[in-house]
């Protein structure tokens, strides 16, 4: 956003090459932690589409164009959970057996999922104090 906010051909060049190559970079590390559910391009293509839409948004508000530039964020929105459900859709696929209803099962989990029972700590007896944790 700077480099395209400053008007320098060259910084925006060079910031654009940058957004490119740690969106392969991340892909390419991402995949080799799961090849076989983590296709390298798939993640590449999806990084640089969020590159390219985080730029186009950067040109309408540079240009005054406001009402664009809210139009693709709100593409870009919907292109961050598009972007999550792929290591999703990949984990699933690889623990099968431990992902159960969309849910990852705990080794206490239920036979239905995960355990989803709120662990509390216990409430003080009326009338008994509570040591401080600082200022609240």
């Amino acid at each position: 956003m700077v480099a395209d906010f400053s008007g320098n051909a060259k910084a925006r060049s060079d910031a654009l090459a940058a957004g490119d190559k740690n969106a392969t970079d991340i892909a390419a590390f991402l995949s080799s932690a799961n090849p076989m559910n983590w296709p390298e391009q798939t993640l590449a293509t999806v990084l640089m589409t969020h590159v390219a839409q985080h730029i186009a948004q950067t040109d309408d508000i540079n240009s005054g164009n406001y009402v664009a530039g809210a139009r693709v964020w709100e593409a870009e929105v919907s292109h961050i959970t598009m972007i999550a459900d792929v290591p999703a859709q990949g984990l699933t696929k690889q623990f099968p057996k431990d992902l159960t209803r969309g849910r990852l099962r705990h080794p206490r989990a239920s036979p239905g999922g995960v355990d989803a029972t709120p662990r509390r700590r216990p409430r003080p007896a009326p009338g008994a104090t509570r040591r401080s944790r600082g200022p609240s």
